[in-house]
């Protein structure tokens, strides 16, 4: 059984005003300009519930949206609402579609190729010389902006092993 957030004309209109209002028109992408989720996927208000805008924008183009299904991007841009960009899919619709794209990382990244590191292999190789000269674990993290932890899994080859 499909369902959808749109109960009323007058709830349609009144978030189909508001979300009109959001959307920056492109020659490819219908960008939302509201409020954004981390990953970047944009955020609307309706139904009496927060939501994604694009599944509003599904919602409102194109119809409900059967229970179980997801609403994808085929132009792999988060914040696009542009109906003819966007596709009904299973989780594994939406996986099989990464894995084509090329968007889906299948193993874990570490050390200077995980977005998130503060340290490069010579500021490691840093850190191990001061452990070697016996400098305090505290001391070594402050002076990398690391955690005392970290330091400490680099001395016992946990983390940045070779």
């Amino acid at each position: 059984m499909a369902t959808s957030a749109l109960t009323s004309r007058e709830d349609i209109h009144t978030a189909e005003d508001r979300f009109r209002t959001k959307v920056q028109k492109t020659e490819s992408c219908w960008l939302w300009q509201g409020w954004k989720l981390p990953k970047g996927y944009g955020g609307f208000w309706y139904a009496r519930r927060d939501g994604y805008a694009h599944r509003f924008s599904w919602e409102l183009h194109v119809g409900a949206i059967p229970d179980g299904l997801f609403v994808l991007h085929d132009c792999d841009t988060p914040p696009c609402v542009r109906p003819d960009h966007l596709f009904l899919g299973t989780q594994a619709d939406n996986l099989a579609d990464m894995d084509r794209k090329g968007r889906r990382r299948t193993t874990p990244r570490f050390g200077a190729d995980n977005p998130n590191c503060k340290l490069t292999p010579a500021r490691v190789e840093q850190i191990l010389q001061q452990l070697h000269r016996g400098d305090r674990q505290v001391d070594i993290a402050a002076d990398h902006g690391v955690s005392q932890t970290l330091v400490s899994m680099i001395k016992r080859g946990v983390a940045w092993a070779a």
